[in-house]
């Protein structure tokens, strides 16, 4: 179970959570304890709710903020929410009612940290695709060079059908990396709503039979041997774009 720390500031006694009775004292405690829900009353003396919570906003935190007052009014509501506070709280107000509100606001912290944390791995997975996708990119890249620099040279001769096969492994590299930077184009496209999965039936042994082709060079370099055993055709109902991202991916990291 998470517990939540709860600070109330308010110069009436009663409570018997973290107390504040000033708004000076309240912002020492919260840089102090770093509550979770902070219930402020508006009026407060020498220094007003509204300072202590442009405070907290200041600060950039996640502090949910629950304003409580004797003189309640929209516009002392709407000025409220429009300094940061999450919700209003007339005084007097019952106890289920208070209740109420402080559940509301710590289902809304839980929610806004759940988020948070979604995107901070999103973030993680991104970073590691792109750092996957430079280092992928810098062995073909490598590969390319080389076949380039040696017909540069001509240390094959002048017979242009001697550096044929160099030309076809170039290609199928610059194809290869073709294909990763369109995975990460697709990625940012799935991430904006912007990709629409298209389902259709079609054959997907060519798609399986290009990702061999392509991944045949790094494979050959690494003395494993590439087979492809299967029907003449195997229809299946799928996107094929997404099709032919996961058969690269399974078999370059099966090369790997």
């Amino acid at each position: 179970m998470q517990y939540l720390h709860t600070l109330i500031v308010d110069d009436e006694v009663g409570f018997t959570t973290d107390l504040a009775e000033s708004g000076e004292e309240a912002i020492e405690k919260i840089n102090a304890i770093r509550p979770d829900i902070l219930l402020l009353d508006y009026k407060l003396p020498s220094m007003s709710g509204l300072d202590v919570l442009e405070h907290v906003m200041s600060k950039d935190s996640e502090m949910v903020t629950i304003m409580i007052t004797a003189y309640a009014s929209l516009e002392t509501a709407v000025t409220a929410i429009k300094h940061g506070a999450f919700d209003f709280l007339a005084k007097p107000f019952e106890p289920a009612e208070l209740k109420k509100t402080i559940a509301k606001a710590a289902q809304n912290l839980i929610l806004a940290r759940h988020i948070r944390r979604l995107e901070q791995e999103k973030h993680q997975v991104r970073f590691q695709f792109i750092s996957m996708l430079g280092y992928e990119l810098k062995s073909p890249l490598n590969a390319v060079e080389g076949y380039l620099n040696i017909m540069k040279d001509h240390l094959s001769g002048n017979d242009l059908s001697a550096y044929q096969q160099m030309i076809d492994r170039s290609l199928l590299r610059i194809n290869g990396m073709r294909k990763m930077i369109a995975d990460l184009l697709d990625l940012t496209r799935i991430e904006s709503g912007q990709k629409k999965r298209t389902l259709a039936k079609q054959d997907i042994i060519p798609i399986v039979c290009t990702a061999v082709e392509t991944a045949q060079p790094s494979a050959q370099e690494k003395g494993i041997r590439i087979q492809l055993h299967s029907p003449n055709s195997v229809e299946m109902d799928c996107d094929s774009e997404e099709i032919e991202i996961v058969m690269n991916n399974l078999i370059s990291n099966a090369v790997k």
